[in-house]
């Protein structure tokens, strides 16, 4: 493995564990992000440098984003209302912005669930391989301990429905989680797959109910 990055070297998660106190660099995440112009922000593939950048990146075990600093500027100048039309006239959905964000979040194996009721709605940041107990535990340790299952749905359901109850009734995917549930790296989120943030709404019943989590409009 001479001249290879030591994230490139297929380890299990002990072995990794073992080796952390070596703080060696290379085991760090890196993502490349390459600066194109905005006729080539649909396509930045067809660009040669863009090219030769991915295949380092590949090489390296890298992540590479592709971005357009004069869009990015020229975004800050727009209202918000403005900007989607603007990004789709390019030919992208999301600015280069949102992408790095993403792109970091997944790399760095993080999860996003919401919690909602009464008096507010909060993000919890998770990490990838955290079983649904340990995902609760992130809101407070007893959630952990008396942890006996949860119902999650996706975060557009949950907005488009309005409450839980309102996506159950519409017979919108409303999954259950037990205490073996993990949020493994290769699943978004129990609910939508194809988000990178793995965004979605819980809403947890533990062993007394004055712990139960609660999903409202």
């Amino acid at each position: 493995m001479d001249g290879k990055p030591a994230r490139s070297v297929p380890l299990s998660d002990f072995e990794k564990e073992s080796i952390k106190h070596l703080c060696l660099l290379t085991m760090k995440p890196i993502i490349y992000v390459a600066n194109v112009a905005e006729s080539d922000l649909s396509e930045p593939a067809s660009n040669s440098y863009v090219k030769e950048v991915m295949d380092v990146a590949s090489d390296l075990q890298s992540g590479l984003v592709t971005i357009s600093a004069q869009v990015e500027s020229e975004l800050t100048e727009l209202p918000s209302e403005e900007r989607k039309e603007f990004l789709k006239s390019l030919g992208v959905s999301e600015s280069g912005l949102g992408n790095l964000i993403r792109a970091t979040y997944h790399l760095l194996g993080f999860r996003t669930y919401f919690t909602s009721g009464e008096k507010e709605t909060k993000a919890w940041t998770i990490l990838s391989g955290m079983t649904a107990p340990q995902a609760a535990g992130v809101i407070h340790s007893d959630f952990e301990k008396g942890f006996i299952r949860a119902e999650t749905v996706s975060y557009d359901d949950f907005v488009s429905s309005g409450s839980l109850a309102a996506a159950r009734e519409k017979g919108l995917n409303i999954n259950i989680l037990n205490d073996a549930w993990n949020f493994n790296h290769q699943e978004c989120s129990p609910t939508d797959r194809n988000d990178p943030y793995g965004l979605f709404v819980w809403r947890g019943s533990m062993a007394k109910p004055i712990l139960e989590l609660k999903t409202q409009a």
